[in-house]
């Protein structure tokens, strides 16, 4: 399992909670944009995460085909880091949930992504 969040310019986990625990922080979205030439209006940016944050593969799969016919020159990882860092608010959004639960709910959705793009 490729965790792309996890490298550089992500510092998903960087930061600490109260308890010196790792506390869950979202992609920063200015650094992903800056490692890629995806730019998007906040009206398909709403698209966009409406398909990932359902977690269903269709809804998934067409959020990166849309990304791919916008921008085909970017790689499908790119795709990937962007709808993360785009759609993490969402996915993690519930305020009440413990760290841990935020991070595993962020992982399966990285998982979910990874595997839409290994599927033709």
């Amino acid at each position: 399992m490729r965790l792309i969040f996890l490298c550089v310019p992500f510092s998903v986990l960087a930061a600490c909670g109260s308890q010196g625990e790792p506390a869950f922080e979202c992609p920063d979205l200015p650094a992903v944009e800056a490692a890629t030439t995806i730019r998007e209006d906040p009206g398909r940016i709403a698209g966009l995460v409406a398909g990932v944050a359902g977690g269903t593969p269709e809804g998934i799969r067409a959020s990166l085909d849309e990304l791919a016919r916008s921008h085909p020159e970017v790689s499908a990882d790119e795709r990937v880091d962007y709808l993360l860092a785009i759609s993490c608010p969402a996915i993690v959004g519930e305020g009440d949930l413990p760290d841990d639960a935020k991070t595993r709910r962020f992982e399966e959705t990285s998982e979910r992504l990874e595997a839409a793009t290994s599927t033709p």
